[in-house]
């Protein structure tokens, strides 16, 4: 494949510097992506190479879930030329395609941010709230039905109105207080009702960064969607006191790994982790050293993983740790972040002036070579924490590695 009329390679050679292309379509994949391209300089500072990597936009999709979940209408991302790049939810599937054809895509092509009420991409009316992110001209749209917003008016007014007609039958000379009462202070709660919702609701300018900062393409569609996404779900699953993720957030993407389809899984080691010595630090300090210290060994467990793989705070003193694993270093790589968090958390901590320790016990099992079932490796994992409780403290115990008296039988495992 030539790419030398490609407007990033070019830009590439021409400023000998790293460059990042629009969005884009996968000729093959059909997927939003974008591309980066870095030069390689010779001696003589002329560019003998260029490295190009394809970039997956896959996780806009992601980060809009909880955005289309929690507004219950849909969130797109248009290229400067109307091509949908990534829409949540899409039933009809038309990610990669043209939609410069439809009135309200037309309309939001137009100007550079606002909002607008017209047919949606699926034909229900909606209204859209829109902004134009820097540099590329792509565009950010979050629409709801408009209907959904309209429906609690329309119950407000038909009520009001049906009080209004009952009253000026039955009790005709306090008509006008009773309008005062159900209809005029009714009304005016839905005139602010509306205010609200053009001056807040929908305001197209808070994704953006603040002035003076210009962050590249990738900042700011991270910026935009995370700010809207992760809000709404950092209450309900990251762990207050380590940032960790927590037991409901650990068990939501458990669900989610065993849900996959078989060709898209990927082996992962189970670390379940228990402190050592840890009560004590509550019983003789108090509870305010015990949660600084809780703090500090939440840092450092994160510390201890690669970006993508997965930590969480199960309550109290319980951690566990789930990592992806490459085929032929397993048990291995498993084994070595074990010891490596065992060093990490057993290093002197400094919790209100005092220098406490703290070890762990970490037991590990492997997903699938340990059990199929995801759920019965999370048991073998947790089985082998007890047995490096029993041996000691700072221990990893693997699951493959217990004694076969301390495996379950075939009756205990049905149980």
């Amino acid at each position: 494949m030539n790419v030398g009329d490609r407007d990033y390679f070019r830009e590439a050679l021409t400023t000998h510097g790293f460059t990042v292309s629009n969005f884009l379509i996968g000729q093959n994949s059909k997927q939003p992506r974008v591309v980066a391209a870095l030069p390689i300089l010779g001696d003589d500072g002329k560019v003998i190479r260029v490295l190009l990597a394809g970039v997956d936009l896959n996780w806009l999709a992601e980060l809009s879930v909880e955005i289309a979940h929690e507004s219950g209408g849909t969130v797109s991302l248009f290229d400067s030329e109307g091509t949908i790049l990534a829409r949540v939810p899409d039933p009809q599937g038309i990610v990669g395609r043209s939609m410069t054809d439809h009135p309200m895509v037309r309309k939001i092509m137009e100007e550079e941010a606002g909002i607008i009420e017209d047919d949606g991409l699926d034909g229900i009316p909606r209204i859209s709230g829109f902004s134009t992110l820097e540099e590329t001209g792509a565009k950010i749209v979050v629409a709801v039905a408009r209907d959904d917003i309209l429906a609690a008016a329309d119950r407000n007014l038909l009520l009001g109105t049906g009080v209004m007609a009952g009253v000026v039958l039955l009790i005709v000379g306090g008509v006008w207080v009773l309008m005062e009462v159900m209809v005029l202070r009714r009304l005016r709660d839905l005139k602010a009702s509306a205010a609200f919702l053009s001056s807040d609701l929908f305001d197209p300018h808070a994704p953006c960064m603040p002035a003076p900062v210009h962050p590249s393409e990738f900042s700011q569609v991270a910026q935009a969607m995370r700010t809207m996404g992760r809000t709404l779900s950092a209450i309900a699953f990251e762990d207050r006191l380590t940032g960790l993720a927590n037991r409901r957030f650990f068990e939501a993407h458990v669900e989610r790994l065993r849900d996959q389809p078989a060709q898209d899984q990927t082996a992962i080691a189970i670390l379940y982790i228990d402190l050592d010595g840890f009560k004590p630090i509550n019983d003789q300090h108090g509870h305010h050293t015990g949660d600084l210290a809780l703090k500090e060994i939440g840092d450092r467990l994160a510390r201890c993983v690669r970006q993508g793989d997965f930590a969480a705070r199960l309550g109290g003193d319980e951690f566990a740790v789930l990592l992806s694993l490459a085929d032929g270093h397993q048990a291995h790589y498993a084994m070595d972040v074990a010891r490596r968090i065992i060093n990490s958390v057993s290093a002197p901590i400094t919790a209100d002036g005092l220098d406490v320790r703290i070890g762990c016990s970490i037991g590990v099992a492997l997903w699938p070579a340990d059990a199929a079932d995801l759920s019965v490796a999370l048991q073998h994992a947790d089985r082998a924490l007890y047995a490096a409780k029993r041996a000691g403290r700072a221990r990893v115990v693997a699951y493959s590695d217990l004694p076969t008296s301390d495996l379950p039988t075939g009756n205990a495992m049905a149980t």
